[in-house]
């Protein structure tokens, strides 16, 4: 069967994690089967790659690093590549992508949603996150310590920290959700920090204002305009989008959503930041 011609996917790696984050949108509906093996999953992708002529690819997971050799290979059939990874396994030196490392908070914040000393443990294998660009999504439990871990990752000389917000259910209302009151309030305090911090925070203003009105912006969402596509890890396709079945598109709180609409509209500080986390081969 012919497959429809994509520009950008995401794919998850494995379904193995060293972390159970109790917010992570991964395991709310437990992974099915085991891992591809490897050959088998890159024969598979660059077959489907071939097809689709997919040029941006998006490594997740669990936690991608995990399968090193499996990432490393896979990149290189794309043009440009990003990953996101929990921090706490060896990054591959010849990973070729962009890089967010995922942060929930200062470490009493952080911790909590992650396990203990997971904060300590992450910034010890990452020379103190000196370089290094972080991503942190905001819910019910942390998003007023925003603050305090983008003054912890400035004093550690971080090269970014990019902000999103978490994306509940449909029918989620309780736990991590954010009511529309705290939202607000989050994206407020985004504003301000990227004022007091410059360039640390890559948020954009054009990003954030978007993230004022999900339901609209997600109707222009790539996945859902039939322009991306997810896979899971075996290598089928996951619906709507990498976040899987049953997510609340209307509340979405993916930061990669808001700067693509944004840049798509001529934001050229939002296209940049596109650009630096989705590193050309």
């Amino acid at each position: 069967m012919e497959r429809p011609k994509v520009a950008y996917a995401s794919v998850d790696a494995t379904s193995a994690c060293p972390l159970r984050c109790l917010h992570c949108y991964y395991y709310r509906i437990e992974p099915a089967g085991a891992d591809l093996e490897e050959e088998a999953f890159l024969e598979s992708l660059a077959s489907w790659k071939t097809s689709t002529g997919a040029e941006c690819m998006l490594w997740l997971g669990g936690e991608p690093f995990l399968r090193p050799r499996l990432v490393e290979e896979g990149a290189r059939l794309f043009r440009r590549n990003a990953a996101f990874t929990s921090g706490l396994v060896p990054i591959p030196d010849d990973f070729s992508g962009g890089l967010a490392v995922s942060l929930e908070g200062p470490p009493r914040a952080n911790d909590t949603l992650r396990g203990p000393d997971a904060f300590r443990k992450i910034m010890a294998n990452l020379d103190g996150g000196k370089g290094q660009i972080f991503h942190c999504t905001l819910s019910a439990a942390n998003w007023r310590a925003a603050g305090r871990l983008t003054e912890l990752l400035h004093r550690a000389d971080a090269a970014g920290l990019v902000f999103g917000l978490y994306s509940p259910r449909i029918g989620e209302e309780q736990g991590f959700v954010l009511s529309a009151a705290d939202r607000k309030a989050a994206l407020d305090s985004l504003r301000r920090l990227r004022g007091e911090y410059g360039g640390l925070v890559l948020n954009t203003p054009a990003s954030l204002d978007l993230m004022e009105a999900p339901a609209t912006t997600s109707e222009r969402c790539l996945y859902r305009r039939g322009e991306a596509v997810a896979l899971d890890h075996r290598l089928a396709v996951k619906h709507p989008c990498s976040y899987g079945a049953g997510v609340d598109c209307e509340r979405c709180g993916c930061v990669a959503l808001y700067l693509r609409v944004a840049a798509e509209g001529g934001d050229l500080a939002s296209r940049s930041v596109l650009e630096v986390l989705f590193r050309k081969r």
